[in-house]
């Protein structure tokens, strides 16, 4: 609680002790979040947006990617000749799955 008592209106640079407590982090943050103008606001909102929809890129072509990785499998051993309930077992595909390969 003492960054209530230390940080201010005047305050420019938080003390690195008050910093080091997360809560106080996060305190400080939304200070500085608070005290944005309109377009600081609407330009942090586009950086986070940016942001939420390049991870959500990133982990959709993740899990693209390991669903190919598992049919790439599936295939293989199929032309190897493993028992198809061994194949589903192994990538977890559907039977319709399995069927089009």
């Amino acid at each position: 609680m003492s960054f209530l008592t230390n940080i201010n209106e005047e305050t420019k640079e938080v003390p690195e002790e008050l910093l080091a407590n997360e809560l106080t982090r996060e305190a400080v943050e939304y200070m500085k979040r608070a005290a944005y103008t309109k377009e600081e606001l609407e330009a942090y909102d586009k950086w986070k947006i940016d942001i939420l929809t390049e991870r959500s890129a990133i982990s959709d072509a993740r899990k693209e990617g390991r669903e190919e990785g598992k049919l790439e499998i599936a295939k293989n051993a199929k032309i190897l000749g493993f028992p198809i309930d061994q194949i589903q077992k192994l990538t977890r595909l559907t039977k319709e799955e399995m069927e089009n390969l």
